[in-house]
């Protein structure tokens, strides 16, 4: 597990420390307008990827033969094509209708982000079955460095425009894969002749990820992702970038460290489960890894950020400091709780899992879009989300421990040890 956590969170320290490095570039080259848009974008690219997957792509890790697995990931790839073309002609009916606000900046990039990304999932998932994430960690290297050269390529060459920043975006996700698909020589191959009657069962078997996992996967990337939406309707445009630069930054965090132990803990958590062995120490453990960096770190970035954001980003981010200010609790909690969502999967509590998520995300946003649709102050409004954020997600870590206490008292887990 250290090894993997090691190597996941190489990917993305360097990855993300390009991505920070480079954020100072950016902000002198593209107005907060432009990453208002681009904030939209990756919102709207965050909440539809688990829709364009059906979730069936977290579904690999399971089977024990390669060949079921296989059939999941043509599943995947049918499902995601399909709906990344469907994607594409609503876009297009949008922007000619003028029915979705930026729907022109989103028409022509997101149906194919959404293909490329399904498949980038894929191998994310075949990385953890085969319990090796060495060429994943290099591939996020790779697609940062693509992200970030296009984009001041074109920024510099074109002028800051939004589209640029998207494009990038892109093109960064497509030479991640390319570069999993080149490196997986012995990766999986889709069968020539693929049975539709066998994808249809393949479906059926594993009909509790789009039923049960999708709903919860949404509430949780909703509320992470559903703030710039949501700030778009009621504040400038210019508002949602310095929220975006704001958020960047304080997701660093999650992203350095978070991400890695997400992945490797619902792993971990699912092989101790089969292997039917004791769950409430891996818990606490991670729960205690979570917490030794999230104290300094977000406290620091808190006490920092005014001054932190002029300096670096330029005057014209000032307000981006005060934004991290306002939301820094609410990502801190995030940060802890994130890696706990599958606990309730895994312990076949999917239903729980999911009324929970239900009020750990829904709730906070309630409050924000209420503060928001009454004129409070930016500020104002994103103090009031974060603060309940965090209550609802401390409430959620202290019955997951429950859970897991009980399912190392039960006693098919007594007998076993």
């Amino acid at each position: 597990m250290r090894k993997n956590v090691s190597r996941l969170a190489s990917g993305a320290v360097v990855s993300q420390a390009l991505m920070i490095a480079s954020t100072p570039l950016l902000t002198r080259i593209f107005s907060p307008d432009a990453f208002g848009i681009m904030a939209v974008f990756s919102s709207t690219y965050a909440i539809a990827i688990p829709i364009a997957t059906m979730k069936y792509d977290a579904a690999v890790i399971l089977p024990k033969s390669d060949q079921s697995a296989i059939r999941l990931t043509a599943l995947v790839i049918l499902i995601a094509s399909s709906l990344s073309i469907l994607t594409g002609v609503i876009l297009w009916l949008s922007t000619t209708l003028s029915l979705l606000p930026h729907a022109a900046e989103l028409n022509l990039w997101l149906p194919l982000a959404l293909w490329l990304g399904s498949l980038y999932t894929l191998t994310q998932q075949w990385s953890a079955r085969r319990n090796n994430y060495k060429h994943f960690a290099r591939s996020q290297i790779i697609g940062a460095t693509f992200n970030i050269g296009t984009s001041l390529g074109l920024g510099i060459w074109l002028g800051g425009r939004p589209e640029y920043l998207i494009f990038g975006f892109v093109f960064g996700m497509a030479s991640s894969l390319g570069y999993m698909y080149l490196s997986q020589s012995r990766g999986p191959t889709i069968p020539i002749r693929l049975s539709i009657k066998n994808l249809i069962h393949r479906a059926i078997v594993y009909k509790q990820f789009p039923t049960l996992v999708l709903p919860t996967t949404l509430l949780i990337t909703f509320s992470q992702s559903a703030i710039p939406l949501i700030l778009t309707a009621n504040y400038p445009i210019a508002d949602v970038g310095h929220f975006a630069v704001a958020n960047r930054l304080l997701l660093v965090p999650s992203a350095l460290i978070g991400g890695a132990l997400t992945e490797v803990f619902r792993a971990e958590f699912v092989r101790r489960q089969r292997n039917r062995t004791e769950v409430t120490t891996l818990f606490q453990r991670t729960l205690r890894t979570l917490a030794f960096f999230a104290f300094p770190l977000f406290g620091t970035l808190t006490a920092l950020a005014p001054l932190l954001f002029s300096k670096v980003f330029g005057v014209e981010y000032q307000g981006a400091g005060q934004v991290a200010q306002a939301i820094a609790l609410g990502v801190a909690a995030q940060f802890l709780g994130s890696p706990f969502a599958s606990v309730f999967v895994a312990l076949r509590r999917a239903d729980t899992g999911l009324k929970i998520q239900l009020a750990t995300t829904g709730v906070p946003l309630v409050f924000l879009a209420a503060a928001a649709t009454n004129h409070l102050p930016l500020n104002s409004a994103l103090l009031i989300y974060s603060a309940t954020s965090a209550l609802s997600i401390a409430a959620m870590l202290v019955l997951v421990l429950r859970m897991c206490r009980g399912a190392d008292n039960s006693p098919r887990t007594s007998e076993t040890a």
